[in-house]
């Protein structure tokens, strides 16, 4: 069985369970993991001085990660695996350079990462989406979301309306719909730092690649982002 046989079944039972209790709505169509024989070769360069495979990627993973090693090696008893969680960005240079067998990630690669990886490896990542961001704080990978501040009567605003908001085309709450004295009040607009996978996400989705305006002010994280939202009406 090749690496990339075993990076299969790893992302198969990772799938199973990020699933976890809701596994009943997976496809049925979808085959059932079959465990097969893994030969690692041992001058595999994601292969440690200890004869583990590892795998290197994103910390809040950790939980996940560390119930699915033991159902793998369950599987497959003569194999180790070495977890090496520092965060998200470490994971494209490591996968590029083979330390990693796969690379758990919080996010897409950037532009950046991606150009670096063509160039060290000459093709693209080959990227399976095995979970998708969740409401529950516990998930520590929430979906993007955009906040005002509590006693700010703005009930909804469009995608456009945030890309207009983030370039800097537009400026007082009255552009977004609100009258009397909201009318021609400033928006602050807030985020997280610019060049984060966050950052580089909302620009694609919600601003259609367009750079952020002058006037964005990031933060480092995401919980910054909305404790300054909540002191500034």
């Amino acid at each position: 069985m090749t690496l990339e046989a075993v990076r299969v079944a790893l992302a198969a039972l990772l799938l199973l369970l990020a699933a976890g209790p809701r596994a009943a709505s997976v496809d049925p169509a979808l085959p059932h993991y079959q465990p097969r024989d893994v030969e690692i070769p041992a001058s595999a360069s994601y292969v440690d001085a200890n004869g583990a495979i590892v795998v290197v990627g994103y910390d809040d993973m950790r939980d996940i990660l560390e119930a699915l090693v033991p159902l793998f090696i369950a599987a497959h008893p003569d194999i180790r695996i070495r977890l090496d969680l520092p965060g998200t960005r470490f994971a494209p240079a490591a996968l590029a350079r083979g330390e990693s067998a796969f690379a758990p990630m919080g996010a897409e690669f950037t532009p950046a990462q991606l150009a670096d990886y063509r160039a060290m490896v000459g093709a693209d990542p080959l990227e399976f989406r095995v979970a998708h961001a969740s409401l529950d704080p516990r998930a520590l990978s929430g979906p993007l979301a955009v906040f005002v501040h509590r006693d700010n009567p703005l009930a909804s605003v469009s995608v456009d309306q945030l890309r207009r908001l983030y370039t800097g085309e537009t400026s007082r709450w009255g552009e977004l719909g609100l009258g009397g004295a909201w009318a021609e009040r400033a928006v602050h607009a807030y985020g997280v730092e610019r060049g984060t996978p966050l950052a580089l996400s909302f620009q694609r989705n919600a601003m259609e690649g367009a750079e952020f305006g002058e006037g964005m002010i990031g933060f480092p994280q995401s919980r910054d982002v909305v404790n300054k939202v909540a002191s500034d009406p």
